[in-house]
């Protein structure tokens, strides 16, 4: 084999040094895009996630509000029941707009539909607040044969009141229902989206890494032949040098960069 042919070029070497740097660059940078992209979209939808468990929470109150005050037309409030059910409403009704304004900030997409329901349930839970009054005033239905012609007739127009509020807030709760399950069916699609992205990624990583592998195993051995050639070749040099310049004579005739190539002690032997 000719020394000459394998005698590696000095800026081949040196791409080949920034091109195993660059691979391993590039496979960091990729990594931490694909990090910061799961990042991203795990966060959106843990929080699209903690917006249908928010409605969800706001459907149920919604059911529970009118369900109380007809609790208070039914027993009196000399009962735990009747004691209960002012209670329970306030309660529902807290919880529905606070659960309400949580699903808005999770759900800024959503914010506007969200403060539409919110806006009819605050109608609804003030029209409540009638038959709640009238099941605070007169005892409650358990009282039987002993309960007046006008306290009948309170008690009537209470659950009169009290079952069309009931029935607009089961629709109410239905349409926030219905937001919930959209929110939920969309989370479904970006999670199936965001593993699709990831499955991608990771792909193009191990291709990428299996590319940079093949490289290297090719001309690895191609590289270590030629540097031991290249050794070979400055030591046949430094021999010829001394071979056709003994002791001190003029090195008028070594070959351009022998000596910048040979060992300092060497060099400095034949210059002498």
């Amino acid at each position: 084999m000719n020394l000459r042919v394998v005698w590696p070029r000095p800026l081949w070497f040196r791409f080949v040094a920034w091109f195993d740097g660059i691979v391993v660059v590039a496979l960091v940078v990729a990594a931490l895009a694909l990090h910061m992209i799961n990042e991203q979209a795990l966060e959106a939808a843990s929080e699209r996630n903690l917006a249908t468990t928010a409605l969800e929470r706001a459907s149920q109150a919604i059911l529970t509000a009118p369900y109380a005050v007809l609790s208070l037309l039914e027993y009196d409030d000399n009962t735990q029941a009747g004691r209960d059910a002012p209670v329970l409403f306030r309660d529902a009704v807290h919880t529905a707009k606070r659960s309400l304004d949580e699903a808005a900030r999770l759900a800024p997409e959503h914010a506007a539909r969200i403060d539409e329901l919110k806006s009819r349930f605050e109608v609804l839970a003030e029209q409540a607040e009638i038959p709640l009054a009238i099941g605070n005033a007169t005892p409650g239905l358990t009282r039987g044969a002993s309960l007046t012609a006008t306290d009948l007739a309170q008690l009537a127009s209470g659950a009169r009141l009290a079952a069309e509020t009931d029935v607009q807030m089961r629709s109410l709760a239905r349409d926030v229902s219905a937001l919930d399950a959209a929110l939920i069916e969309a989370n479904s699609r970006a999670v199936a989206g965001l593993e699709a992205r990831s499955d991608a990624a990771l792909l193009t990583m191990v291709a990428a890494g299996l590319a940079a592998l093949g490289y290297f195993r090719a001309f690895g051995e191609k590289r270590t032949v030629a540097r031991l050639l290249s050794r070979r070749r400055r030591r046949q040099e430094l021999l010829a040098v001394e071979t056709d310049h003994p002791g001190g004579e003029s090195l008028g005739a070594v070959p351009e960069g022998s000596l910048s190539n040979a060992p300092y002690g060497v060099a400095r032997s034949i210059s002498r």
